[in-house]
């Protein structure tokens, strides 16, 4: 099997890029040498930089102006873990094969950032976890992989993250392998994009949906507009 180079943008305190990182970069589908983790703080900071691999930081998320580590070389995939910022067009062309976002729920629906608090709040039966292509627009790109997992009414949206999380790096090699072979991805259509709410109006939402669950009503779900 061959081995990718990748640049893999996390934020240093994220708890998706943690696990991630930890299950991709322990498999030698991905090049140490190669590599470059690119981070929102000082990676003397963050305690899961795997030896090998340079990490840097970057105060610009956006990737307008690129590091200097990353000058002369060539890179396989783009790779945007709990990122959260929109990367500019430029930076999307860099890599040889592609640039791919990890998004944490069942795509095409639940778009937005950490959507697993609104999967908690809305009291949904299944969550899940997709790989797909970056684009201009935030998670609407081809999907390459994805799962879905059960929720249960004991469940966090730390313990969904977590959930997660966990799925996303079998369904990171999964896509990198299948991307590398031509594979497009398969187009995404509709599905809804859930806005940003408080920790009180999320634990509204919670207590409100879960009596219209037990009632057989309709829910009161979070914020969100149809794509």
């Amino acid at each position: 099997m061959n081995s990718f180079s990748i640049i893999f943008l996390a934020p240093a305190n994220a708890v998706k890029a943690r696990i991630t990182a930890n299950y991709i970069f322990s498999k030698n589908i991905i090049d140490h040498s190669r590599s470059l983790i690119i981070l929102d703080m000082d990676p003397s900071a963050c305690d899961w930089t795997p030896d090998g691999v340079k990490s840097v930081a970057v105060t610009d998320r956006s990737l307008r102006q690129m590091p200097d580590e990353y000058v002369g070389r060539e890179f396989d995939f783009l790779i945007s873990c709990a990122w959260g910022t929109k990367i500019v067009e430029d930076a999307l062309s860099i890599p040889r094969i592609a640039a791919l976002n990890c998004h944490s729920s069942y795509l095409p629906d639940y778009k937005g950032g950490s959507v697993y608090k609104y999967y908690w709040a809305n009291c949904e039966k299944h969550a899940g976890a997709t790989v797909h292509f970056m684009t201009d627009k935030f998670d609407q790109g081809n999907i390459l992989a994805q799962q879905k997992f059960s929720v249960l009414s004991s469940d966090t949206p730390h313990s969904i993250l977590v959930h997660a999380s966990e799925m996303t790096g079998p369904l990171l090699m999964q896509a990198m392998l299948i991307a590398s072979m031509g594979f497009t991805g398969e187009l995404q259509s509709g599905g809804r994009y859930f806005t940003k709410v408080g920790r009180w109006r999320l634990r509204a939402h919670r207590l409100i949906n879960r009596a219209a669950v037990f009632f057989g009503l309709p829910r009161w779900l979070t914020p969100h507009k149809e794509i």
